[in-house]
């Protein structure tokens, strides 16, 4: 009989990794996603529309009101394609690649150091740049005030870049960062010496785990630090994704 894949101690498609003090240049969030498709939009605490809540940040750190209001409920989709990764526009408001407006409904792909402002009509509100593009997925960095704030990894779900790993090119911002991926229903960390996997979940010690800083630990959503409600669905990250619900 073919042996079945090991079932992840944890599954989820999308959890976080939390710094309780973060160095000089290091996030305080790293958000873990591993959907088909990652939707961006206005960070909301009831029903948002996005996986990816996005808030802007001033002098005095986050804001929910004020600019924040100028994102849309979904405001641009990052998918994996056959030869990369692309962010599509599907806003009210707009976005600019690179200082360009690239047209709504109109998939762009990625590169690295690409900069993405949301929005179009209003410079600031937040901005993102393309730090490390791997063969399974994307990382993406804030270059506005919330760059200490959160950076974001979108992974494949239920893919393995492969031991050794094909190189790829990273930003200095991504360089010093684990190496992730998504498999058997989670999250895991790949060590790029020796090619041991581990699992990630709240119990796992993350300290002995290569590009990990010491005070960084595991939460099984990917913003602990808020009562998001989803009145839609019971677990929206589960095992099943949110865009595998919508059409079930």
């Amino acid at each position: 009989m073919p042996a079945s894949a090991a079932l992840h101690p944890h599954p989820s498609r999308a959890a976080s990794l939390v710094n309780a003090a973060p160095e000089a240049g290091a996030q305080r969030q790293i958000r873990l996603f591993a959907l088909d498709e990652c939707v961006f939009g206005r960070f909301e605490l009831v029903d948002p529309e996005a996986d990816v809540l996005l808030s802007h940040y001033g002098d005095a750190g986050q804001d929910n009101n004020g600019l924040t209001r100028r994102l849309s409920g979904r405001h641009a989709v990052i998918r994996r394609t056959g030869h990369g990764f692309e962010i599509e526009d599907v806003s009210r408001y707009g976005i600019l690649l690179d200082g360009v407006w690239p047209g709504k409904h109109k998939p762009t792909a990625l590169r690295l150091g690409m900069r993405i402002e949301l929005s179009a009509s209003i410079k600031g509100i937040v901005v993102l740049s393309v730090s490390a593009i791997m063969p399974h997925g994307v990382v993406l960095h804030r270059i506005d005030q919330g760059a200490q704030a959160e950076c974001f990894y979108l992974l494949a779900p239920e893919t393995h870049p492969g031991y050794p790993m094909a190189p790829f090119a990273t930003t200095p911002n991504a360089a010093g960062l684990p190496l992730l991926l998504h498999r058997d229903g989670g999250f895991w960390h790949l060590d790029q010496l020796s090619g041991k996997e581990t699992a990630l979940a709240p119990a796992t010690a993350l300290t002995q785990l290569s590009r990990m800083a010491k005070h960084k630990r595991f939460a099984s959503e990917p913003y602990p630090e808020h009562w998001i409600i989803r009145t839609g669905a019971s677990d929206l990250y589960s095992t099943v994704g949110a865009h595998d619900l919508s059409t079930a």
